[in-house]
């Protein structure tokens, strides 16, 4: 299943609890995040393999100015109204962890607290067949709803990296070679080397070798943004085939408009269409509510034809319902929006 059309059972059901399997770093942490704070949830993101057993149910905490044993609530998991709760790897916690939060999965108890019947519970899990799978128990395979996570699809990718603010030669290049976004094919991934030069993904014969998926998408644009573009150094978070092509491609940019220089007005449009195209990608990568004068202004700028790329991609993201109401950008926007 896809990951959107889960989440959007997730929001019709809030009272039956899901657990969203997939492969590692595909970006199910983060939609579900984005989903429910779009729709006004007050998040409360759980790293259950790193969370102390004191902020858990499990064991009493020991109030160190009365010196006494009494149950107390930290504040992220106080009552408080429209809260929604994402358990990240809760499979991989400690047996007491998991336990401690089982009540709250199953009946929205939680450390002597009631919360409503309708508040949103989502687990996220590792397919096994990754080999960093985690063991689905039986006394909680049947207390939640269980959806089987498809990777992303091209258009689902996109709207991600547009919405976290990717690189824009990271969003290009994955534009320009769509297999960095599969993180595992089994048909690709069985294949020998010689016929997977341009397969990212994961590969069961090398397990601990990095490879695409949208988490370390996120860590190589981190590097491009510090400046850092040589394949050497990007391979130790998307593998060296991926490194490689990504390098080379960073190469072909002639004439890279700076995110800074758009904002405040003295952007240059580049000499050629290539390069234009990545300027409006970077537009569309940088813009939000509170930079969308300076960043569309710039666009105007643009061939038409780079206009109606940076639209449909505007389209994807959060703030395009309050563009869609700047009339004046309506002559470059047209029916996208």
């Amino acid at each position: 299943m896809q990951l959107q059309k889960a989440l959007k059972n997730v929001l019709a059901c809030p009272s039956v609890s899901a657990m969203l399997i997939g492969a590692p770093g595909v970006g199910k942490t983060q939609a579900t995040a984005a989903t429910l704070r779009e729709a006004d949830y007050d998040v409360v993101l759980v790293s259950c393999q790193n969370l102390p057993v004191e902020d858990t149910a499990a064991l009493p905490v020991v109030d160190k100015k009365s010196m006494t044993t009494k149950m107390t609530v930290p504040v992220r998991f106080a009552l408080r109204p429209k809260v929604a709760f994402i358990l990240d790897e809760l499979l991989k916690a400690p047996e007491d962890v998991v336990n401690a939060f089982l009540p709250l999965v199953h009946g929205r108890e939680f450390m002597g607290q009631q919360f409503p019947l309708d508040t949103p519970v989502v687990i996220t899990a590792n397919s096994s067949e990754f080999k960093v799978g985690d063991a689905l128990r039986p006394h909680i395979a049947n207390r939640v709803m269980q959806y089987e996570i498809d990777d992303p699809t091209a258009a689902e990718a996109e709207r991600v990296m547009l919405d976290l603010h990717y690189d824009s030669r990271i969003i290009s290049w994955t534009q320009k070679v769509p297999s960095a976004l599969v993180s595992f094919d089994p048909k690709m991934a069985e294949k020998p080397d010689t016929e997977t030069d341009f397969y990212f993904g994961y590969r069961p014969r090398q397990p601990r070798q990095p490879f695409c998926s949208m988490r370390s998408l996120e860590l190589a644009s981190s590097y491009l943004k510090a400046g850092i573009t040589d394949a050497e150094s990007l391979a130790g978070a998307i593998g060296v085939r991926a490194a490689k092509s990504l390098a080379a491609y960073t190469k072909e940019i002639g004439h890279r408009v700076d995110p800074a220089d758009i904002l405040s007005g003295q952007a240059q449009v580049p000499p050629n269409l290539f390069d234009c195209r990545m300027a409006g990608v970077t537009a569309a990568s940088m813009l939000d509510e509170s930079n969308w004068q300076a960043v569309l202004t710039y666009v105007k700028r643009l061939p038409s034809e780079i206009q109606h790329l940076v639209a449909r991609q505007v389209a994807l993201k959060k703030c395009c319902v309050v563009l869609s109401q700047k009339r004046e950008f309506g002559s470059w926007v047209g029916g996208v929006l």
